[in-house]
């Protein structure tokens, strides 16, 4: 059956291939760009797929642009069945993971709350007209394994792992608003694995040593597969690794 899904941060690494899988299922996809020069892969993409790949402008600290995202699928479909979201950041120029609690850098701090907590909250704000209106809307956030306050056992790294530990405080408090306005309505959140990605790239040669690499391909289609297998019976505001293990929060 044709699907509807709307996908943040697909312009590179995993958002683009679960984009690129979604498309070969058939379904409708809708996308965010933030910037014109990251519209090289999916104008590619739209190309290929062209009665089925919208792309619309987004920029992440801009909270009409979430509306306006959503207004414009609503004049074209009533209903979301998959929203994904895929924005997230470790380390940019002189944001870096922190060794120890004298490394925090509060602009820093700042600025992965903005882009790894607060995009989840705005999406959720517009996606609820939906939730309401489709018979089971399935709403994902990536997340990290290292936002586990109970798996966690190295420290460092505070700045990331706190803004992820919020958003999964924000999964859970979605979660369960969205089932009681709908109770076929999924929200969880996913652990995609070490991904070859940009995000992962300055770190990659060290989790080699401990973790099984992924490509963005393999990672898209495990997240795909974990999204196609949950119910509502089974899973609410969970947090999933990408092999559909349970992570504890």
């Amino acid at each position: 059956m044709l699907k509807t899904a709307a996908l943040f941060g697909a312009t590179q690494g995993i958002g683009l291939a679960i984009a690129e899988e979604l498309l070969i299922k058939n379904h409708k996809v809708y996308v965010s760009y933030r910037q014109t020069s990251d519209l090289s892969p999916l104008a590619k993409l739209a190309e290929k797929f062209p009665d089925q790949l919208t792309i619309l402008p987004l920029e992440i600290e801009n909270e009409n642009d979430y509306r306006v995202f959503f207004e414009e699928i609503s004049k074209r479909n009533k209903k979301i069945d998959y929203c994904i979201n895929c924005i997230g950041l470790l380390s940019k120029n002189s944001i870096q993971p922190e060794r120890k609690i004298e490394d925090i850098n509060l602009p820093s701090l700042l600025h992965l709350f903005m882009v790894n907590t607060s995009p989840t909250l705005l999406i959720a704000k517009y996606l609820k007209p939906f939730v309401r209106s489709t018979k089971s809307t399935v709403f994902c956030t990536l997340s990290a394994k290292v936002g586990s306050i109970s798996d966690n056992k190295m420290g460092g790294w505070y700045s990331y792992r706190v803004s992820k530990a919020a958003l999964n405080m924000a999964i859970k408090n979605i979660s369960l608003e969205f089932s009681r306005i709908n109770k076929n309505s999924i929200t969880i959140a996913i652990h995609p694995g070490t991904t070859e990605t940009e995000l992962s790239k300055p770190f990659m040669e060290q989790a080699k040593k401990r973790y099984k690499i992924h490509s963005a391909k393999e990672s898209a289609k495990n997240i795909i597969s974990v999204l196609e297998s949950t119910s509502p019976e089974i899973s609410n505001g969970e947090f999933y690794s990408w092999d559909g293990t349970q992570i504890p929060w």
